[in-house]
């Protein structure tokens, strides 16, 4: 099968992994490099209209797995597969990912893969990970915006620059009221819906999560104060918040969010502003393949 290595050499280790994968992979491949933001779906898009089995492997963090995945939904002659090479990597924690050449190799002799589901936002925005509203995609915008994750990444200590804005995020940011399926939940500080366990770099937000089941997870934080959020989220590595009485998570095909204002808004990381009132999240059940070893 053709080998097409797409890098993102400004992603956490993403120059540093690709230098060594070129110095040692002695097969035959293809690599593009992105050169902006959504790049790797163009790539993958094109790459789509060949309609040939290619085995696509993302090198970088997250975010570029997660542009790689929008671009090959519902192609079934893509597969996608990760090398590690990112500062979060909560797509390493639950899909299968390289970390060698030797895997790549052995990847290749067999050739396995598995379909996953895909969640949708609106129709639109596609996540394999999670998708927030609230405070939780308010830390990733600070973080995005910010220089210091940029030189925590190069220094190899990215996954401090969430603790960083989570702590600093307590400080400003304000709750709100949101109804999900139309039951109404006041002082909420985040609504995520979650397609595996990981999230935040690590944190084990949705321990009952599994990516190949048809089912969408939802996590609903709220009526906390700042000094309990806080400790909510030292229990987040381990699962431990789902004991609190304020956090309420359901499961179900698709949820329908209905918001009063504006609210920031990720997809695997990705933050913007939402500014429709009502937002439909559902599952698109196993619409992407992972080279599986």
């Amino acid at each position: 099968m053709r080998i097409v290595f797409i890098v993102n050499e400004a992603s956490g280790h993403g120059k540093t992994a690709w230098a060594s994968l070129e110095r040692t992979y002695c097969g035959t491949y293809d690599v593009y490099k992105t050169k902006y933001p959504h790049h790797a779906t163009e790539i993958v898009q094109q790459l789509a209209k060949e309609h040939e089995p290619i085995c696509i492997v993302a090198v970088g963090g997250d975010g570029t797995i997660h542009e790689v995945v929008q671009g090959a939904v519902g192609q079934r002659h893509l597969i996608v597969a990760a090398f590690r090479a990112g500062s979060g990597n909560d797509f390493a924690r639950s899909y299968v990912a390289f970390t060698s050449v030797a895997d790549i190799k052995a990847w290749q002799a067999h050739e396995r893969k598995s379909a996953h589901d895909i969640g949708v936002v609106n129709g639109e925005h596609f996540f394999m990970n999670n998708a927030g509203l609230g405070f939780d995609a308010y830390v990733v915008d600070l973080a995005n915006r910010s220089k210091l994750k940029k030189w925590l990444n190069r220094i190899h200590l990215g996954k401090l620059s969430y603790v960083y804005f989570l702590v600093k995020g307590l400080l400003t940011y304000r709750t709100t009221t949101v109804e999900v399926n139309e039951q109404t939940y006041e002082r909420v500080w985040f609504v995520t819906m979650s397609n595996q366990p990981y999230f935040g770099g690590g944190m084990k937000l949705s321990p009952h999560s599994k990516t190949d089941d048809g089912m969408l997870e939802c996590t609903i934080v709220y009526q906390l104060s700042r000094i309990k959020l806080l400790a909510l989220f030292v229990t987040v590595f381990w699962g431990g918040h789902t004991r609190f009485r304020e956090v309420t998570q359901l499961q179900g095909e698709s949820f329908t969010v209905t918001t009063h204002e504006p609210m920031h808004c990720h997809v695997d990381g990705e933050a913007f502003i939402m500014k429709q009132s009502h937002v439909h999240v559902n599952s698109q059940h196993r619409s992407w393949q992972n080279a599986h070893n």
